[in-house]
């Protein structure tokens, strides 16, 4: 037998055999482990490692027998032989694993990303049955396929989101729409975990309703996350409303939060009869270019005062003046302004009435209080405080009044 037919028959044989291996790991590796093929996804590989096999049947047609020997039927030179029987061999296999793609995907009726997808992927039926999970939903549950199909998913849905559930999809599918849906369903160990479910209708060649593909993402750690802030700010609002000083939230210049002693403040009989208020009409029109120009600095990043005095609004229209303690903060998600409001009423006055000077109605004289407590100082005249505080140089004469009264009593003896 001639070394091109021992390499040819040779070559056919390591191909029949590794043909069905090849191109079942061609297909798996471009579909993944599917649970949707209409027939088992075996007979795809071995029907292609057939048709590798019939490949060489009709190579061996060139082949004739001579002197009790396979022999080629025109004479081909050595080299000839053996390069036609690799090219062969190579489009063999290659045909086999086009053929095994190609039949696989016109009868698998669904995209192989879903079982590729790092999410969890169902697909339901106009009737409401669930016909299809992926791999990642399976693992998830640590059920079969067959188990979850239909009805059986909803095993898996913790008891008080079952209804909720059930009537989300009960509309989207009357209305033929998507929807967007939050629940808890059990993990393989049985813990319950938060997913987030989004889905979209499926339609049909001819434009008909098909049912809904829909996605599931694990969102415990967020909802966990949520939580915790939910309790947090639960806190916050306590302790600010427990303060008697009049502490405000501001956020998109409209108040969202305001304790009881804000609320008083302005003139509000509850604390709730405050929100919503636009918080610029509680700043006189005199003082509000100024607090708006501070508040775009802040949320600019840029340097303005945290503390500032300003006068205040009351709900009937009185003003009295304030002083602004702001802070930017988070609150519900988006940037706000923490402001604690005091009142300045009473500290003006005293303010006032600490810097008149008391002089005495009768003999004229004037307390110093400086350098000593208040009310403790010396009572001395004028002209002593005066001096005392003041680089001014003065002298004793007469005022024209005091001067004509003088003369009159003095020099008309």
């Amino acid at each position: 037998m001639p070394r091109c037919a021992k390499l040819a028959k040779l070559l056919a044989g390591l191909s029949c055999l590794l043909g069905p291996a090849w191109t079942g790991t061609a297909a798996a590796h471009g579909f993944g482990q599917r649970y949707d093929l209409p027939i088992p996804l075996s007979f795809y590989i071995w029907s292609a490692g057939a048709t590798v096999a019939l490949s060489f049947v009709g190579f061996a047609l060139f082949l004739r027998r001579e002197h009790g020997q396979l022999g080629p039927a025109v004479e081909w030179r050595p080299k000839q032989r053996l390069v036609g029987a690799i090219v062969l061999s190579a489009r063999a296999l290659t045909v086999g694993t086009l053929m095994l793609i190609v039949v696989a995907g016109f009868f698998g009726n669904q995209d192989p990303i879903r079982n590729i997808a790092p999410v969890m992927i169902w697909i339901s039926d106009i009737n409401r049955n669930v016909t299809f999970f992926n791999r990642v939903w399976l693992e998830f549950r640590g059920r079969s396929m067959d188990q979850e199909i239909g009805e059986g998913w909803t095993e898996g849905v913790h008891p008080d989101d079952q209804q909720s559930c059930r009537q989300a999809y009960d509309q989207a599918l009357e209305a033929r729409r998507g929807f967007d849906l939050e629940f808890r369903l059990r993990r393989a160990d049985g813990e319950y975990r938060w997913v987030l479910e989004r889905t979209a209708p499926r339609h049909a060649p001819d434009g008909s309703f098909a049912g809904f593909i829909g996605s599931c993402l694990d969102v415990t750690e967020r909802k966990q996350a949520e939580e915790v802030l939910r309790a947090s700010e639960k806190r916050f609002r306590e302790l600010l409303e427990s303060l008697p000083v009049a502490v405000r939230i501001v956020q998109r210049d409209t108040v969202v939060f305001a304790n009881a002693a804000d609320a008083r403040l302005h003139g509000f009989e509850s604390p709730r009869e405050e929100f919503a208020v636009d918080a610029s009409t509680q700043i006189s029109p005199q003082d509000l270019p100024r607090v708006i120009e501070y508040a775009r600095r802040r949320i600019a990043g840029e340097p303005a005062p945290r503390c500032y005095e300003v006068r205040r609004r009351r709900r009937d229209g009185t003003e009295f003046q304030a002083e602004l303690d702001a802070e930017t903060i988070v609150f519900d998600g988006a940037p706000a302004v923490l402001v604690a409001v005091r009142d300045l009423t009473d500290r003006k006055r005293i303010e006032m009435y600490e810097k008149l000077l008391p002089v005495c109605c009768v003999c004229g004289k004037i307390r110093d209080d400086a350098d000593t407590e208040h009310g403790a100082g010396h009572w001395g005249r004028f002209e002593e405080y005066l001096a005392a505080h003041s680089d001014a140089k003065f002298s004793h004469t007469f005022c024209p009044e005091c001067f004509e009264d003088y003369r009159k009593k003095n020099l008309m003896r």
